[in-house]
């Protein structure tokens, strides 16, 4: 089973936008939502001050081999915080990207995931990518998420089988600024 975690992202001047994150039940849905709330808490000192998230109070449980519903878990709050920047939020099409990796393979591929952060600023900026100070700043934030084993990267089944879970064990982030384009 996996637990589904939902983060709603509110940008200035751009779309809003949800990060879709999964756990293994090593732990509860409130320490899950709880350890993604702090996460992204950490990381919001180089986030632009008009951008918000918040992690939903409610989601849903999935069978990881076949993505069937097995279950819904909802808590009593919101996990809500601000970005802390007064530098000016870049373009909403220029996000960080967190790149999570895992020690497993499917169909011969290392399975990874990623997770894109909307409203860095001029002043995380540094010749056109990530400056280093920033950089150093999140990727701290990065062993409260993955320790423990419990945040995973979750190949969906093709039609209802082959589904995969493996712990994250391995996250970065990307120098350069990424462009999130719908996957639908």
């Amino acid at each position: 089973m996996v637990i589904e975690i939902l983060t709603d992202w509110k940008v200035p001047n751009g779309k809003d936008g949800v990060s879709v994150m999964y756990f293994n039940e090593g732990e509860t849905e409130a320490e899950s939502q709880e350890r993604v709330g702090d996460f992204f808490g950490q990381v919001m000192g180089e986030v632009n001050n008009g951008v918000s998230f918040s992690v939903r109070n409610q989601g849903r449980i999935l069978d990881a081999i076949t993505g069937d519903l097995t279950g819904m878990w909802t808590l009593p709050d919101r996990i809500v915080d601000n970005g802390d920047s007064s530098s000016q939020v870049l373009p909403n099409e220029v996000q960080l990207l967190f790149r999570w990796s895992t020690a497993n393979f499917v169909g011969s591929r290392q399975l990874k995931g990623r997770t894109f952060l909307p409203g860095m600023t001029v002043a995380a900026m540094s010749n056109g990518e990530l400056g280093p100070s920033p950089q150093a700043t999140l990727e701290a934030a990065i062993p409260q998420l993955i320790d423990g084993g419990t945040f995973v990267v979750w190949h969906r089944p093709v039609n209802g089988a082959g589904g995969f879970v493996a712990p994250v064990t391995v996250g970065t982030v990307w120098r350069e600024f990424a462009v999130l384009r719908s996957r639908r």
